[in-house]
């Protein structure tokens, strides 16, 4: 509908929110309040099946699934309303809500169209439209992707998946036909509203391979780290950040393996056997243990990516000082660890990113980085280090020197 004919709708038939039927602007798709409370979950979701409680199987057909929204209060009046069709502003939000993700946090992604899932003519004709085809629209009209509806096709079945037996589902789903159609090589998206069980849009992905179709849903990942001596921190774009663990392995001399990274391998400090050996594959800020600093990392990155298929691009933290051998052993080890690119950035501009400095203006910045090995004292310009200086002396060491001030004149041990 256009702007028009929104317009002139709305004097008739006043515009309301579809989650919580209040009176809302005949322009808007949905009150301010229910939009600031409903909350995008995707980024902590399974990357697979795009559900927060992974639903994967063997027999998963979805390379990537975007599922930004959990099925409850607000969302659910939502999409009650667009089913019942009094409403269809939710499929138009949410519509809005994909496209908006996959042109702004995805745009190395390219598809070449987009399909719906099928309704049973039953259904259809009850109803007298396809959600799903609602919220496709939208996405395909953002993205600029031709909208495909009558390549899959679903016959008369029992009922909605949610409402189903296992034995009922599997006959449900199998009534989902694709007609003969080569689709070789073809990026398609697949789009529903409300995925309950992944079995009805597995299957049409299912359908689509068999065809020829790549059905890739992947969600661009870069990540952030910082590598330091005591502690590594790592941040998602658009998520803040997501991990920060101390930068320590637990490594088992006689099995020659190790069992513990991070917090774990932290609190085993004091506690362990003689034959469990504490390790810390940093010092001073750079590398001194390729082969349990390159664990770390892998382990680090694989908690925060989970069963992500992409390798992401990784920016690593390094003290000013670092060399070009180091800096080398840094990359290689993220790389081994995962990354599809690797980039390297001073911590003291650094820092001052972080603090919202803007440093492109030709006017001096000093920044003094204090942190669990190294100090960094820099002065930042035009985008670059005009002076910097690294010093060994940092929280470790103050921490060190707290110590033993308490036990030489209080004969406290901490």
């Amino acid at each position: 509908m256009n702007t028009v004919s929104r317009f002139l709708a709305d004097l008739v038939f006043p515009n309301r929110c579809p989650c919580c039927d209040d009176f809302i602007r005949w322009d808007k798709l949905i009150c301010g309040k229910c939009h600031r409370s409903i909350e995008t979950v995707y980024q902590n979701a399974c990357p697979v099946c795009g559900l927060e409680t992974c639903i994967c199987s063997e027999e998963n057909f979805c390379d990537r699934s975007l599922v930004p929204l959990r099925y409850e209060t607000l969302v659910k009046e939502g999409v009650l309303s667009l089913k019942r069709g009094n409403n269809k502003n939710f499929g138009e939000y949410t519509g809005k809500l994909i496209s908006g993700i996959l042109k702004n946090e995805m745009p190395e992604l390219e598809f070449d169209m987009i399909m719906p899932v099928p309704m049973s003519p039953a259904s259809f004709r009850k109803r007298g439209f396809n959600q799903a085809e609602i919220i496709a629209g939208e996405i395909a009209s953002a993205l600029d992707i031709p909208l495909v509806t009558d390549v899959l096709i679903k016959l008369d079945t029992d009922s909605s998946q949610h409402y189903l037996n296992k034995s009922q589902r599997m006959r449900n789903i199998t009534a989902i036909k694709i007609k003969e159609t080569d689709l070789t090589g073809k990026r398609i998206i697949i789009c529903d509203d409300v995925i309950t069980t992944g079995s009805t849009i597995n299957r049409c992905a299912r359908l689509l391979k068999n065809s020829g179709a790549e059905t890739v849903f992947a969600a661009k990942v870069d990540i952030g780290i910082d590598l330091g001596t005591t502690n590594i921190v790592i941040t998602r774009d658009n998520a803040g950040v997501v991990l920060s663990e101390p930068s320590v392995v637990a490594y088992h001399m006689y099995r020659k393996e190790v069992v513990a990274v991070g917090l774990e391998a932290y609190n085993m400090i004091g506690r362990t056997p003689d034959y469990i050996k504490i390790v810390r594959p940093l010092a001073d800020g750079v590398i001194s243990d390729d082969g349990m600093a390159e664990y770390m990392i892998k382990t680090f990155i694989l908690r925060v990516l989970g069963s992500q298929p992409l390798r992401p691009r990784i920016v690593i933290c390094v003290p000013s000082f670092i060399t070009d051998i180091e800096g080398r052993a840094v990359i290689e080890a993220a790389v081994s660890a995962g990354a599809r690119k690797v980039y390297l950035i001073e911590e003291p501009i650094a820092a001052l990113l972080g603090a919202g400095v803007d440093i492109s203006k030709p006017s001096g910045n000093m920044v003094i980085d204090i942190g669990g090995g190294t100090t960094d004292i820099a002065v930042v310009s035009l985008n670059g280090v005009v002076v910097s200086h690294s010093v060994t002396t940092a929280g470790n060491k103050f921490d060190q020197a707290v110590m033993k001030y308490l036990a030489a004149r209080y004969k406290i041990n901490v």
